[in-house]
């Protein structure tokens, strides 16, 4: 849980009185809202092709199916991502004689997400 949400103060109204709130009550709100609120990346392998190596990738996505926001309207949208190298089986020429090699292919992966509009 991020330290936005710990830090969250629970005893103050908008309209200026205090609550009381039990520790209990605070923990379990302030993991509910965490649970409502968080953007995890959902990781899937994809297959390349057999002309890349390594021929699969874990690719990460974003958790779309809900609204992650109260009151709802915002989803998960990406923030960070990481370059992994690949490489690809290369040919030119249409000739009897080709000139085939492996080049370096950067591919990016999700790897993490925010709740944004």
């Amino acid at each position: 849980m991020p330290n936005d949400i710990k830090k969250l103060d629970l005893t103050e109204t908008p309209y200026g009185k205090r609550l009381k709130v039990g520790k209990k009550a605070r923990r379990k709100f302030l993991q509910w809202l965490w649970t409502y609120t968080h953007c995890p990346v959902v990781y899937t392998w994809k297959d390349l092709g057999v002309r890349f190596w390594p021929r699969y990738m874990k690719e990460g996505n974003c958790f779309s199916e809900r609204s992650c926001s109260f009151p709802e309207g915002m989803s998960c949208k990406p923030v960070k991502s990481i370059t992994k190298v690949f490489l690809r089986w290369y040919c030119q020429g249409f000739l009897k004689q080709k000139y085939c090699t492996w080049i370096q292919v950067q591919y990016p992966i999700i790897s993490e997400c925010k709740c944004s509009c």
